[in-house]
């Protein structure tokens, strides 16, 4: 057991450094943009509650572990449920308004229902509903009863929920068509075709690291199959995983990195 839980700690601190330095650079570049669309908004967004997972709720679920799971800290106890129950869920909230965010800029092109102010308008909205879940929840527990630290089921089933579509895509800013192949012309239908498949693929992505991150957690919280200490805390990945899928595989975070780096 003893051996377990110091593999589950080193699992976490690795995660805690990958996911620090990850989220932080996503934060660096997207904070840089000029022109700050509903979807960066929604990335940047991403990035930050990723970043306080990494930096803040990793490294409590370490001591935790590390202590077996007790607290003399009544309030220590309860600030640890609250961001569990919280910022976890507040990371696939702002990933569900991501989706809905891409297919209306992929579908609806025209429309123009998504601006920055209404953005910022729909993440204070999920905070506040973020925040209710993640105080009701703190309540329950204390230094009083066994601070029993596994992650609640709620936790893992708001995730399953989540699809998004954040990367980039021609579909606002337009681009010349392509004379010089078969000599024709790229109508819009075509491009958001394209624009679709794209998106479709990078969602087939973000599905399977959801599933590979949080079924076996969520089949473990409800005893489906036998605990892990190591494939139960596993699930935080999905937050050190958000910058490599949301961003490194974005053509133009790339070229702001890059940017930023010959300027230093």
């Amino acid at each position: 057991m003893d051996n377990d839980q110091s593999k589950v700690e080193y699992m976490l601190g690795l995660l805690v450094v990958v996911g620090v330095l990850g989220n932080g650079v996503a934060i660096c570049v997207f904070s840089r943009k000029k022109e700050k669309l509903p979807h960066t908004i929604f990335i940047l967004t991403l990035a930050i509650t990723d970043f306080l997972t990494c930096s803040v709720v990793i490294p409590m679920a370490i001591h935790f572990i590390h202590s077996s799971y007790r607290t003399e800290s009544d309030f220590l106890c309860k600030l640890y449920h609250f961001f569990i129950t919280s910022n976890v869920p507040f990371s696939a909230f702002i990933m569900v308004a991501i989706s809905v965010e891409r297919y209306i800029s992929v579908c609806h092109p025209f429309l123009h229902l998504m601006t920055p102010k209404s953005t910022l308008i729909i993440i204070f909205v999920l905070l506040l509903f973020a925040f209710t879940l993640g105080t009701i929840t703190c309540l329950a527990y204390g230094t009083y009863m066994d601070c029993n630290l596994l992650i609640d089921t709620n936790v893992t089933n708001a995730t399953f929920s989540s699809s998004d579509y954040m990367f980039e895509s021609n579909d606002r800013r337009g681009t010349k068509p392509n004379q010089n192949v078969f000599k024709k012309k790229i109508t819009l239908k075509d491009k958001n075709r394209f624009a679709n498949f794209k998106l479709a693929v990078m969602l087939f992505v973000v599905n399977l690291v959801f599933i590979c991150a949080f079924l076996p957690s969520w089949l473990m919280a409800v005893k489906a199959i036998k605990f892990s200490a190591i494939i139960f805390y596993a699930y935080f990945c999905y937050n050190v995983a958000n910058p490599l899928i949301y961003a490194f595989m974005n053509p133009s975070f790339r070229e702001d990195l890059w940017a930023i780096l010959c300027f230093l």
